[in-house]
């Protein structure tokens, strides 16, 4: 588990959407976020940038089609 905060908000707290993306009043979204700690096995740091250790992170909202989000389940 990382240290990195999340870049969307705080849990309970206003959200962030990413890319500029417009909310409007009782419509929902699901924000997901994930941030992956990448080492290189190789340490070929000054030949291909690519061999640095670094964070990669990427996020990803999807608008559900139809009707109200109000309880989110699991499966197992």
């Amino acid at each position: 588990m990382g240290t990195d905060a999340s870049k969307i908000g705080t849990v309970g707290g206003a959200a962030t959407v990413p890319g500029g993306y417009a909310v409007i009043p009782g419509q929902n979204v699901i924000i997901a976020e994930a941030f992956y700690y990448y080492t290189p096995l190789l340490g070929a740091t000054n030949i291909v940038s690519a061999f640095t250790a670094q964070t990669l992170y990427k996020s990803a909202v999807y608008k559900p089609r139809q009707g109200m989000l109000t309880t989110l389940t699991t499966t197992p």
